[in-house]
């Protein structure tokens, strides 16, 4: 036992010393310079909510889907829009066989939803056991924020795939957008 107190009381002593502040503090600068716009929003029916974002004074949708059909949901705003804020709910709906339940949103910036696909969100839920056709197994309603270049149009397009969710869909919300 006594080495083991030894040793302890060596650390004790001469390590506090290691540990204590360092000569010489670390000085550092850090300058951020963006443009905040606090000024009325310019797209109309949007209220500016916060620096830089303005929200839509109606949520425009787009209905629950999962067809694989390139869908539109229409915003007004301005073309100078540098991100966007989505609102999406997702239903999973067993099929009555045990299995994978899958579901994938793509989200475009052109109609024809083939090129420029700005991002996807993706979800999977297992059925365990066989359940009723059409039963809710899982349902979320994630935001998403994406980069947005669209040039003059200023619609969002999605495409809902599923790949094992035949009673499966999504909706997408418009929330806003950051300028």
């Amino acid at each position: 036992m006594r080495p083991l107190l030894l040793v302890g009381c060596f650390l004790v002593l001469f390590g506090l010393n290691a540990c204590g502040p360092l000569d010489d503090p670390a000085n550092s600068t850090v300058s951020i310079s963006n443009n905040v716009r606090s000024d009325a929003c310019e797209a109309v029916g949007y209220t500016r909510t916060a620096p830089n974002f303005c929200r839509s004074n109606s949520v425009a949708q787009g209905g629950l889907i999962a067809d694989n059909t390139c869908r539109a949901v229409a915003t007004g705003i301005p073309a100078s829009s540098t991100y966007i804020v989505l609102n999406t709910t997702v239903i999973l709906l067993s099929n009555n066989a045990v299995a994978n339940r899958t579901l994938q949103v793509i989200f475009y910036t052109e109609n024809t939803c083939t090129f420029l696909a700005s991002g996807a969100l993706f979800w999977q839920v297992r059925e365990f056991v066989a359940t009723a056709a059409g039963t809710s197994i899982f349902r979320a309603q994630p935001f998403y924020l994406s980069a947005f270049k669209n040039g003059t149009d200023t619609n969002i397009y999605y495409v809902a795939t599923l790949t094992t969710c035949p009673n499966c869909g999504a909706t997408v919300g418009f929330v806003g957008y950051y300028d």
